[in-house]
């Protein structure tokens, strides 16, 4: 783990979680995929940049293998990625990492200081996020204690039965493909964080723990272009969307 002392610590801080641990095994490279370029920026770069431009958010803490904490610091040293805070040692899963890296933001900020954060949690691999999605997740959180963004489910979407024939068709007028960041209560996602690694369920995502503890979880709309980077298809998809600049 490693710091750098972020500047002013605001009344109301709001910190930056950037899981970036993942193995990149649907990518099929030897290259981590957040490593990977689009148009010439490495994918984690493109993420972090968003983050760091943003007067909203006062920190950045990413979550990495620890093979690749100094290829993460080199990459921010490069971007001049100016509110990194932490590299913190990913874990077995995606929701071992996530805790560690606020677990790691509470001693680097304070428990008394800790009261008046939040935190945005994003993907690494989505480098679009939109400065429009990133500051209604952050306004949302003025009056709820957590949100998502997500975008409305635009195909016909059915189920199976055990032998795989068609068992339903689900309407999809309140269906969301969701997306990040999901931002929460610092010291509400940690307390569900650390009481979820005792029980044994398969948490998708970290709106799963909050819902799963009876928390109303706020949705925001989303962009489609906030892809998150998995196959191949996906940095083709990357590339039009920055010639375009249509995010």
């Amino acid at each position: 783990m490693d710091g750098i002392m972020a500047s002013n610590v605001k009344e109301r801080n709001f910190f930056a979680v950037i899981p970036a641990a993942g193995r990149s095994t649907r990518m099929d490279s030897a290259t981590n995929k957040q490593f990977l370029e689009v148009r010439g920026i490495p994918v984690l770069a493109r993420t972090l940049m968003t983050f760091d431009r943003s007067h909203m958010i006062d920190g950045i803490v990413v979550v990495c293998d620890p093979s690749e904490a100094e290829a993460v610091r080199n990459l921010c040293s490069r971007y001049v990625i100016s509110k990194l805070i932490l590299t913190v040692d990913g874990g077995s899963t995606r929701q071992n990492s996530v805790r560690n890296a606020l677990e790691a933001l509470e001693g680097f900020i304070g428990r008394d200081k800790s009261e008046s954060a939040y935190v945005l949690i994003h993907d690494g691999a989505r480098p679009f996020l939109s400065d429009r999605v990133l500051g209604e997740c952050v306004e949302a959180l003025s009056e709820a204690k957590a949100c998502i963004c997500a975008v409305p489910v635009k195909d016909t979407i059915k189920s199976s039965d055990t032998e795989g024939f068609v068992d339903q068709t689900i309407p999809r007028e309140r269906l969301w493909s969701v997306q990040t960041p999901q931002g929460f209560k610092f010291t509400d996602i940690l307390e569900m964080h650390r009481k979820a690694s005792a029980l044994s369920v398969g948490f998708t995502d970290d709106a799963s723990v909050a819902e799963y503890f009876g928390v109303k979880v706020r949705i925001i709309n989303g962009d489609y272009t906030n892809i998150k980077i998995t196959t191949r298809e996906d940095l083709i998809l990357g590339e039009a969307i920055t010639r375009n600049d249509i995010k």
